[in-house]
C-alpha cells in the first residue's frame, strides 16, 4: 500500500514540474515574441523611410509594407488584416497563463 502512494505522489510531483516548465516555457515565448515584434515594427518603419521618396514608395506602402505590418497586429491604417497576427499569438499564450502570478 505505501509503495502505491510512494508512485503517486511520485507522478503528482512530475506532472507539476512538467507544468511548471511548460508555463516557464510559455513565459519565455511570450517575452521573447513581444521583443520580436517590437524590433519589427522599428525595422519596418526603417524599411519605408527607406523606401520614401523613391519610385518604389507607393508599390512598398501597398505591398510588402501592408503584408509585414497586418501580419503583426491589427494597430494599422490598413483596410482587413491577418487571419492570426503575432500578437494574437501572443494573447493566446498569456491567455493560456491567465491567472498565472508570472503575469
Amino acid at each position: 500500500m505505501n509503495n502505491q502512494f510512494d508512485n503517486i505522489t511520485e507522478a503528482k510531483v512530475q506532472e507539476a514540474a512538467s507544468e511548471r516548465k511548460a508555463r516557464e516555457k510559455s513565459l519565455d515565448a511570450i517575452m521573447t515574441l513581444s521583443e520580436v515584434k517590437e524590433e519589427m515594427l522599428e525595422l519596418l518603419n526603417s524599411a519605408r523611410e527607406a523606401v520614401r521618396g523613391t519610385s518604389e514608395a507607393s508599390r512598398a506602402h501597398a505591398y510588402w509594407i501592408a503584408h509585414i505590418r497586418m501580419a503583426l497586429d491589427e494597430d494599422h491604417e490598413w483596410l482587413g488584416g491577418s487571419m492570426c497576427t503575432l500578437q494574437d499569438s501572443i494573447d493566446s499564450l498569456r491567455e493560456e497563463l491567465d491567472g498565472d502570478e508570472y503575469l
